[in-house]
């Protein structure tokens, strides 16, 4: 696998977000209709923390999305082809730094298909 570097999303990834959410196989078959029409707008970026992985050719690996207020992961999801790399961890342990830096204690996770979960960055 190439190298995984995470930056700051800008408004001209909006697309390529929106196209890996669209493309993700987890939201197939009785899933499908939960990212229906879903779009990361160039403004959704703007107003929240969106961070991506890329690859040393900037393609694009995975991207997650950290609202302040209130604390919560809305966002976050890797291509399938990078599926059991370690790229969700390092978008993960990416948030909690971000998290933390930003005074946050707690963030809510609200999986789209699952209940309610929580942790904390202590």
């Amino acid at each position: 696998m190439q190298s995984t570097t995470i930056k700051r999303a800008v408004a001209q990834d909006a697309d390529r977000l929106t196209s890996l959410i669209q493309n993700s196989g987890a939201y197939r078959g009785p899933y499908a209709s939960i990212i229906s029409g879903y779009r990361v707008t160039p403004d959704y970026i703007a107003r929240h923390r969106v961070f991506m992985a890329v690859d040393t050719a900037e393609r694009l690996q995975g991207f997650y999305a950290l609202l302040e207020q209130p604390p919560e992961l809305e966002l976050a999801f890797v291509a399938d082809d990078v599926q059991g790399r370690g790229v969700r961890r390092l978008l993960i342990e990416h948030m909690i730094r971000k998290a933390r830096a930003a005074g946050l204690t707690e963030v809510r996770v609200v999986p789209w298909e699952r209940p309610e979960l929580r942790f904390t960055t202590a």
